[in-house]
């Protein structure tokens, strides 16, 4: 089981790491899990940056400010 905060960008047109299969595992072994949902290929952070480093940022600000 991983204890720490994760966040799980699911990129609903990546054929590598195909969200329908990995977001059941982590669900299953993140036990503080943050899933936000993109529809672009493989790397988020390229295709999506805006919109990650908002989501990103403004998740981590939450863990930090809740520690």
């Amino acid at each position: 089981m991983i204890e720490q905060p994760c966040f799980f960008a699911a990129a609903h047109n990546d054929y590598v790491c195909t969200p329908i299969h990995y977001k059941p595992l982590m669900e299953k072994r993140a036990k503080d899990l943050t899933t936000v949902d993109y529809h672009t290929g493989h790397w988020v952070q390229f295709e999506a940056s805006d919109q990650f480093n908002n989501e990103f940022e403004t998740w981590l600000q939450n863990k930090i400010s809740l520690s």
